[in-house]
């Protein structure tokens, strides 16, 4: 941001990419420090979309569900005392059940076309962000489900 926002403040346009997670619009068990890191992302985001508008700057974050890359693998991820689900069992989830890297550059290029401010991507992303919008309790329920499957 040091670096790049006084060139597209001098030129007087310009677009900021910032990439978040699901779990900055969702919390998600076993990712408290993450999803916290997250979550401040986006908020960000959202200040300096509010703030940099009037330059016509745009900013969007995006909020990538699932996607198979090597997130989980490279990750130094603590266990969570008792819980069920481990790295290995991320990795191979992730593998099998993940989306293509290239959805997330087609919604880069498709939000900065749109000037959009935060774009969930996946299925399950889109889901998760509209449900806890929808419906806080149903969110928390889903949030209890999850523990009681993990632990």
């Amino acid at each position: 941001m040091q670096c790049f926002l006084p060139l597209l403040k001098k030129q007087g346009y310009g677009h900021i990419v910032n990439i978040s997670s699901v779990a900055g619009l969702v919390g998600h068990i076993g990712l408290g420090a993450y999803s916290a890191t997250k979550h401040a992302v986006v908020g960000y985001s959202e200040v300096l979309r509010a703030e940099l508008r009037r330059l016509n700057i745009g900013v969007t974050v995006i909020c990538p569900g699932i996607i198979n890359t090597n997130i989980v693998k490279d990750a130094k991820i603590s266990k969570v005392e008792k819980m069920k689900i481990d790295q290995s069992r991320m990795i191979n989830f992730y593998k099998n059940w993940g989306w293509p890297p290239e959805r997330v550059a087609k919604a880069v290029l498709k939000a900065v076309q749109k000037n959009k401010g935060i774009v969930p991507v996946g299925p399950e992303a889109w889901i998760f962000w509209y449900t806890k919008r929808f419906s806080q309790k149903l969110w928390e329920l889903y949030m209890r489900l999850t523990v009681k499957l993990a632990f």
